[in-house]
């Protein structure tokens, strides 16, 4: 298997609390007209907030909700830490294939790990294009695979939205 996974990651009121807060009307998300930068402008959409990129805290909810579950992975450096969320369109739309950080060189992307957790159930998942591994989206799972691996996101059809929180660190 090219991922592994740990249900119930969270203590479930945190969980519930940080769904609750990212889909409260009142957080900010900015819209992005690409999920893979110069591949796919205008054809694919999605939104985010970034906590944390560039070695610098980018929102003030990092510290109360992106601390908490960094805490719980070993990692050396925090890359970047980000939240997404995913729309439904009425179909299972799979984004393009590809490599978190492609501007990295490909040793600093192998020595990457990818957090990716879900906070929400859904039937959306993040499919690994090399290998043809789902790794749907259940509430308080967390998903760990290597940076260097190509994978896509997949659009839910089955609630409105699909949060999830995606992490780039060095172990």
């Amino acid at each position: 298997m090219i991922y592994t996974s740990i249900d119930n990651f969270l203590p479930e009121d945190l969980c519930d609390n940080l769904f609750s807060t990212f889909t409260d009307k009142s957080f900010m998300w900015s819209y992005y007209d690409e999920i893979v930068k110069k591949i796919d402008k205008n054809k694919h959409f999605y939104f985010v907030h970034l906590f944390f990129g560039d070695n610098n805290i980018n929102s003030e909810f990092f510290l109360p909700f992106i601390v908490p579950i960094i805490s719980r992975i070993k990692h050396t450096k925090l890359l970047r830490a980000k939240a997404n969320l995913y729309t439904n369109q009425n179909k299972a739309i799979e984004h393009f294939p590809h490599k978190d950080f492609g501007n990295f060189d490909t040793k600093t992307r192998k020595s990457t790990t990818i957090a990716l957790y879900s906070l929400n159930d859904n039937n959306g998942y993040t499919l690994f294009t090399d290998t043809g591994e789902k790794a749907y989206s259940k509430k308080n799972r967390v998903v760990f695979f290597n940076g260097d691996v190509l994978h896509q996101s997949v659009v839910q059809t089955d609630t409105n939205v699909r949060v999830n929180v995606n992490f780039n660190y060095i172990e």
